[in-house]
């Protein structure tokens, strides 16, 4: 039997596993029909492929503006912000490849229909306002804004995407990102009220995963950030790092999130105790007290506060049926006493799926 005689299914098997994926997909149409999935699966934004990250990401663009139906391909995105030039520092380094040039865009390689196309569909004036839209498209053909390139990809491929991974930003470059923070925050009377929903309908109806990764910001990240994406009802994991919440109220939400982990975070009691207890089916809990505590439970060296270990356990008495796993590190947590497990869950035998509470998570069983 010839390679070419097999079934579709055989073949995606046996691509799975090659090294060769790409060669196989240009042998034939057939080919490509059935390994485009494969092959779009996820698409990665990694700084590790500068100085060619942002022309990448407009190539990819561009493909999907001539076929949009591949869009529908993309699972997993991994976004990673490329810092701007300081205009006022000469020195700062521009993304040049090896040769001290900077790799090409051509927007000219968009015709005018196809231009007309994606200000229509995704530049959308009722959504984010007349103003933005025209900076918004103004800076796309600028072609210099990672941000405007980015937040367009980012609509394209919100559709199909089941995992969302925001790596290596800090609130600093946050904050210059406009473009991608309404995309994904668009404006209402409540900023989570209105992530990503339009009429009602969700613009990620299959996301399942988020990792916002803010590693460089030892002030961290804000408890509502994470507030819009856990308001997605297709949402069951949340990593996130570097969380500080202080004085956290919103009361009524409802997260569908069954695993949640917060590393190097810090919440104010009152603020893990409301937080929890938003979580109506939580499986999993890891949280990892952050070495920089004080600072993102907003509070100075000299007034910092134990940190009091009952608020995660009163927080958790509403899922005495479906929590498995509970995972609580302070050791970052300085001058807290030893004996803390037993203020965490005093009542721990009433939770009666509890299979793992410790310091660490539990080990990998594997397949």
């Amino acid at each position: 039997m010839s390679f070419s005689s097999l079934p579709n299914e055989i073949i995606l098997e046996i691509a799975q596993n090659s090294m060769y994926i790409y060669k196989l997909y240009l042998c034939s149409k057939r080919l490509q029909k059935i390994l485009e999935p494969l092959l779009l699966h996820e698409f990665r934004q990694d700084l590790a492929l500068a100085p060619y990250c942002l022309s990448h990401t407009f190539s990819f663009l561009l493909k999907l503006v001539r076929k949009p139906h591949l869009a529908a391909h993309v699972k997993a995105v991994v976004f990673s912000p490329i810092p701007r030039q300081d205009p006022a520092d000469p020195e700062d380094p521009e993304e040049c490849d090896e040769e001290g040039e900077k790799p090409q865009i051509d927007v000219s390689a968009l015709t005018p229909s196809q231009l007309l196309w994606v200000k229509e569909t995704y530049l959308r004036t009722e959504i984010y306002g007349e103003e933005h839209c025209e900076n918004w498209y103004r800076d796309f053909l600028g072609l210099e804004n990672w941000d405007a390139i980015t937040a367009l990809l980012i609509s394209m491929l919100s559709p199909g995407v089941e995992e969302l991974i925001m790596a290596s930003s800090s609130l600093a470059t946050w904050a210059e990102t406009p473009y991608i923070d309404a995309v994904l925050s668009h404006t209402g009377s409540k900023k989570w009220e209105s992530l990503l929903v339009i009429g009602g309908k969700s613009l990620l109806p299959h996301l399942r995963s988020v990792d916002l990764a803010f590693y460089d910001n030892i002030w961290g990240m804000n408890l509502e950030v994470l507030v819009p994406y856990l308001s997605v009802p297709s949402l069951r994991q949340m990593r996130a790092n570097f969380v500080g919440g202080i004085g956290f109220q919103v009361q009524g939400l409802v997260f569908g999130c069954e695993e949640l982990v917060l590393e190097d975070s810090a919440l104010d009691d009152e603020s893990m105790v409301n937080f929890l207890r938003c979580f109506v089916r939580l499986r999993k809990l890891v949280y990892v007290y952050g070495i920089y505590g004080s600072y993102l439970r907003g509070e100075g060296e000299e007034q910092e506060q134990e940190p009091d270990p009952s608020s995660i356990g009163h927080g958790l008495q509403h899922l005495k049926g479906s929590l498995e796993v509970l995972v609580v590190d302070f050791n970052q947590a300085m001058g807290l006493s030893g004996y803390f497990w037993e203020r965490i869950l005093p009542n721990k035998e009433e939770f009666v799926k509890l299979k793992w509470f410790d310091d660490h998570e539990p080990p990998s069983t594997g397949n």
